[in-house]
């Protein structure tokens, strides 16, 4: 029926019509204002093809959701979509909130973070005038704003999971309405401490206490989403604890929970004393804590220290929260803090302030990843700066790592040539970090930038005080050697087998005499003995070579065998009879054709060989034996016949069978 109509208002008109036939929607329901607000952000193309039965269902249903609500309450439903509404497989989720900022990209963070693929949503936004009891009267300009939500997702396929998901959900619009409530108070306490900073004595450079002060009110001018704030004392002793102080906290952190009043209770660790116990003044860091308001990430924490008046540590104000996306495109000489530290490491770096390596190095600062600048210390960035400037001249695999102050995470940069990153590389890189870290990958971030080099970012999530030690020079050689493309290894196993000269020599005539396909099917060692056959075929005056081996893997009944073939293609049919007469059944084979010596065409034909019954074969007793008699066959020298399978069952050689 959608493909008859033609425009917007015959589609408002069907859809207006069809759900006053919905049970349950008066004759007096503004209903055209509902079908107007819910497809407003939809074009006309896209508009013309929403089924009518599916959309009607949808709307009649969420006006009746809607018809009685009191200000501050979430009215939802989770439930299975009838073939009508969409289908079998379609689970439904309706909302009736309080309209505020973040609640359709938090719903939605929420059900990706579920792998709940979301395949339709409507978000009309009203005035609502209701009555005293929360009854819907109208849509009035002069009412409060409700958010309507409906979002058809992937189905769950059960009652409990449906159950399950509502509560999530429920869990996340109290978490955004708490930010939102306390977003202005948030940014007053920003505020109200970064004037404090200015005035205060503290044990740092008066430079260092203007910049915190400074960011402060940088990020209340939108450069931070706040989202939650805690002040914590600092008790130290034989044992030391960071309480949180009771009814300081906002927004996220608003509610106690037993987790937060478990650590309260519980000693800091080493690592923990020893951090707190510097004369630092601003912390910014990833918080473990993924946010479920706006976006699904780590949370942005950032912690002011408080001292007493002999300089010791004796608390934090601690905010929680998201940069803002302008903080990532921002010049880091325009952001207070990173601009301090922007220029002692450009004055520590040695570099005349108009020569080539300070422009390389300011450039690096601009490029590396935003989250890490905050973080870093200047003396670990700049000596990691220095090794990616060495990177410009002389590209290559290089990993650069650094460790969270708590032990949450490791942070590692890997640069690998443009030529050599893979999709596939990227997943082996990633467990060998796993495994190397022995934690678990969260997050990645691929940059590919008009340089040489890719880099990808990878968060290592790992177990505070349980992170191994690593040599990393010896993890960076193995994802070196695990970069290195199929051409590299074998010029490399061919050095190992014939010595740097010969090898190389032979790697610049054969490197490309390999399709794809065999490359992909061999790994590049295997290719060193075929590069023999190659040469020895040239050399000789035969046009066929034999090599009879057994790969790992294959088991004792097993073995291959490839038989190399110039300028012509070896039928199957051809080779079969000759191959079961030698008492074995071909199991597979697979063709490549290669470039030998003087540009002729070889072909080699790789036979999967098994024994009939199973039995064990005695490759190693038999093969030159094999060989050879595959080869005089071939050559018309011996006879093709049933008695050839006794060089496998008896050992005997084709001279003896002869005889």
């Amino acid at each position: 029926m959608s493909h008859e109509l033609v425009s917007r208002e015959e589609f408002r008109a069907h859809l207006v019509a069809a759900i006053r036939r919905r049970p349950g929607v008066s004759d007096k329901a503004p209903i055209e204002e509902l079908v107007r607000a819910a497809f407003v952000p939809i074009p006309d193309e896209e508009l013309l093809d929403q089924p009518i039965g599916e959309s009607s269902v949808a709307l009649a249903g969420l006006y009746r959701l809607a018809q009685e609500r009191q200000p501050g309450e979430i009215e939802m439903r989770v439930f299975p979509a009838s073939e009508e509404a969409g289908g079998a497989g379609t689970t439904v989720v309706q909302i009736v909130n309080d309209d505020m900022p973040f609640l359709l990209s938090s719903i939605s963070g929420e059900l990706h973070r579920r792998k709940r693929r979301i395949q339709r949503v409507l978000h009309p936004v009203f005035r609502v005038r209701r009555s005293a009891e929360g009854e819907f009267l109208s849509f009035d300009a002069e009412g409060e704003p409700e958010s309507w939500m409906h979002i058809e997702i992937d189905s769950d396929g059960g009652r409990r999971g449906k159950s399950k998901l509502a509560k999530e959900l429920r869990e996340v619009l109290v978490e955004v309405r708490a930010s939102v409530d306390d977003w202005q108070e948030m940014r007053d306490k920003a505020l109200a401490i970064a004037a404090d900073l200015a005035t205060t004595q503290l044990p740092v450079s008066d430079e260092e206490r203007a910049e915190a002060s400074e960011l402060l009110r940088w990020l209340v001018d939108n450069h931070y989403t706040f989202l939650g704030f805690r002040s914590y004392v600092y008790e130290a002793g034989k044992k030391s604890y960071l309480r949180m102080i009771p009814d300081s906290g906002l927004g996220l952190l608003r509610c106690e929970t037993k987790e937060s009043i478990l650590r309260s209770q519980t000693p800091l660790s080493t690592i923990l004393v020893d951090f707190l116990d510097q004369e630092r003044l601003l912390t910014i860091t990833k918080s473990s804590r993924r946010s479920r308001v706006h976006r699904s990430v780590h949370l942005d924490a950032v912690g002011i220290r408080r001292f007493d008046s002999d300089g010791r540590v004796i608390g934090e104000d601690r905010f929680v929260g998201l940069f803002t996306s302008s903080v990532y495109s921002t010049p880091a000489a325009d952001i207070p803090v990173l601009r301090l530290k922007t220029r002692r490491m450009m004055e520590h770096s040695g570099f005349s302030p108009s020569s080539h390596d300070a422009k390389a190095l300011a450039h690096i600062i601009e490029s590396f990843p935003r989250d890490e600048l905050f973080q870093i210390d200047e003396g670990e960035f700049l000596r990691m700066a220095l090794g990616i400037m060495q990177l410009q001249q002389r590209p290559r695999l290089a990993l650069f790592v650094r460790h969270d102050d708590f032990g949450r995470f490791v942070s590692s940069l890997v640069y690998v040539p443009r030529e050599r990153f893979t999709f596939a590389l990227r997943e082996k890189i990633q467990r060998r970090l796993e495994s190397a870290f022995d934690g678990k990958v969260t997050a990645f971030y691929t940059q590919m930038a008009d340089t040489p080099l890719a880099r990808v970012h990878y968060i290592v999530k790992t177990t505070p005080g349980k992170v191994p030690e690593v040599d990393l020079r010896q993890l960076e050689a193995t994802l070196a050697r695990d970069a290195r493309t199929w051409s590299e290894h074998l010029r490399e196993h061919l050095m190992a087998r014939h010595g740097e000269e010969e090898g190389l020599a032979l790697a610049r005539h054969f490197t490309d005499s390999f399709p794809s396909s065999y490359r992909e099917f061999y790994p590049a060692k295997a290719a060193v003995p075929d590069i023999r056959m190659l040469e020895e075929l040239s050399e000789g005056d035969r046009n066929l070579e034999v090599r009879l081996y057994r790969p790992p893997g294959i088991g004792g009944d097993g073995m291959r065998l490839k038989l190399y073939r110039c300028d012509r293609h070896l039928a199957l049919s051809e080779a079969l009879p000759i191959l079961e007469n030698l008492g074995v059944r071909v199991e597979s084979e697979v063709p490549f054709k290669v470039r030998g010596s003087q540009g002729k065409s070889v072909w080699i034909h790789d036979f999967e060989l098994r024994s009939p019954d199973g039995s064990e074969i005695p490759y190693r007793e038999i093969k030159s034996d094999f060989e050879e008699t595959v080869r005089r066959v071939w050559s018309d020298e011996f006879e093709d016949g049933g008695l050839n399978r006794l060089i496998l069952r008896g050992g005997l050689d084709w001279r003896q069978i002869t005889v």
